[in-house]
């Protein structure tokens, strides 16, 4: 059954109600008398319930952000759950990856460098992503093109990427974080191709600089 935006918050309370009662200690569950008998050797049940709440809470957090994402994309579907299958996993974490850039851009225009990267990780933690893949896909959204029309009177864009300023100073602080050196030299060169092929960005030399300088 297909999950639809304005369910998102019920099935994260239902999924929460879940990992309360599965998650009762042995001592409740004797005070609870025949309900103990109900929730015995429910381990899969309560992983079950625990998984659904973290993709519910992303999927609010998401829809709030204006990300558009498919939550259909985030279960292997509900044979694939039960069994707990690799590929069922494989599949969300491939998925959760392929919006990381979206989820990084979408963050960008209304919360501060250090909420966008402490969101972006949490993301990455609860589908297993690697670590640098979220510090490759900030660096990547901050060097590429902005979008719009900047608006000189106001001191602040609605997009950072115009700041070159300060995009430098967090790129360069990304960059000091550990990550392999192909993986490195991979992100800056696909900004440097991407700017090459903005149309109206193109001849953007202090941006062409501050990639090449990096």
């Amino acid at each position: 059954m297909a999950i639809r935006a304005h369910d998102f918050t019920r099935v994260s309370t239902l999924a929460n109600v879940g990992k309360v009662i599965s998650s009762q200690s042995d001592s409740n569950q004797e005070a609870l008398g025949f309900c103990a008998v109900g929730w015995n050797n429910q381990n899969k049940y309560s992983k079950q319930c625990h998984r659904l709440a973290d993709r519910a809470k992303w999927w609010i957090i998401l829809r709030e952000n204006g990300v558009d994402f498919d939550p259909q994309q985030f279960s292997g579907g509900e044979a694939s759950e039960l069994t707990g299958s690799d590929e069922a996993v494989g599949g969300e974490k491939k998925y959760a990856a392929s919006i990381t850039l979206a989820l990084v851009a979408s963050f960008s225009q209304v919360l501060s460098t250090f909420e966008v990267g402490r969101l972006a990780s949490s993301f990455a933690e609860t589908f297993k992503l690697q670590g640098d893949h979220v510090i490759q896909c900030y660096i990547e959204f901050l060097l590429s093109p902005p979008t719009g029309i900047r608006d000189e009177g106001n001191a602040r864009s609605l997009d950072v990427r115009f700041d070159l300023d300060q995009c430098e100073q967090t790129v360069k602080a990304l960059l000091r974080r550990p990550q392999p050196a192909m993986k490195r030299s991979a992100v800056l060169r696909r900004c440097l191709v991407t700017l090459e092929n903005s149309p109206s960005f193109n001849r953007d030399y202090e941006r062409f600089s501050l990639i090449l300088s990096l």
